[in-house]
């Protein structure tokens, strides 16, 4: 797999060999930064459910600064490791070995709020899938306008209503579903 766009443009990216770690398809990673359209420049990335780290590693080259991965698979955290290595961006990133629902409490208290999030969970996983959201909504730090994308199996799951979050668009990608919201800025309503 290789880097679409940005600094790193065509570098490539191991992928785990385990049928259980899906990547994200190039079409659907096109798909989602071209609705950013350098929005995210010299923000802070979050990638939930990171596996190889594609989505955040993507994020940096086309221009956030930062990215966090919240990865609990160890073969995975060990590919994400050796592609950050490789691609040289230890400095600008940050790995949380741990499941995304502990992960995210630490994220709460962080001190720089993120502008793009993705939120890849195994398609096996649809019951807390209403939770994440609806705490992502009321308590992750994030910018106003911030890109909240969620990626399911195709029709196996509708997002709640967020508070703060609105469903900017649905589209079909493959056997995938991608669920586009953004950050509302609270304190100017």
């Amino acid at each position: 797999m290789r880097i679409l766009a940005g600094t790193l443009h065509n570098r490539e990216i191991i992928i785990p060999s385990s049928g259980t770690i899906r990547p994200t398809s190039s079409k659907l990673r096109g798909q989602v930064f071209n609705i950013c359209q350098g929005g995210i420049e010299g923000g802070y990335a979050l990638d939930l459910f990171a596996g190889s780290g594609a989505m955040g590693i993507e994020a940096i080259s086309r221009g956030a600064s930062h990215c966090t991965f919240v990865e609990e698979n160890r073969q995975a955290i060990y590919i994400l490791k050796e592609n950050l290595s490789r691609l040289q961006l230890a400095s600008v990133t940050k790995i949380l070995p741990f499941d995304v629902f502990k992960a995210l409490h630490t994220l709460f208290s962080t001190q720089a709020p993120f502008s793009f999030v993705y939120i890849d969970p195994p398609y096996s996983i649809i019951e807390p899938l209403q939770g994440l959201l609806q705490t992502i909504d009321t308590l992750l730090p994030m910018t106003p306008g911030a890109f909240v994308f969620l990626e399911t199996r195709k029709k196996a799951f509708t997002p709640p209503p967020l508070s703060t979050l609105p469903l900017i668009s649905h589209r079909t990608s493959g056997d995938s579903d991608l669920w586009h919201f953004e950050k509302i800025d609270t304190k100017t309503r």
